[in-house]
């Protein structure tokens, strides 16, 4: 794939798109579409579900005894 690198006032154009947009020139031709990339997570752990970065951070300091989760199926009925 190709790629084209925009100027700083282009860039600047395109900041604020959050959806797909077509391009056109001034005479109204479709030249193409942009397409933003997805944003990045904003914390670290957004990826692992519905968990906040600070329930993740208590769960890895708390202390205590650690089942594996073959463990915790036996205990449960599920095995």
């Amino acid at each position: 794939m190709g790629k084209i690198v925009l100027s700083a006032e282009m860039q600047a154009k395109l900041a604020g798109i959050s959806e797909r947009q077509e391009l056109r020139d001034e005479q109204g031709n479709l030249l193409g579409y942009f397409e933003p990339a997805p944003a990045p997570p904003k914390k670290k752990y957004e990826a692992w579900g519905p968990f906040t970065a600070e329930e993740i951070q208590r769960a890895s300091e708390r202390k205590g005894q650690y089942r594996t989760l073959e463990e915790i199926y036996r205990d449960y009925g599920h095995l």
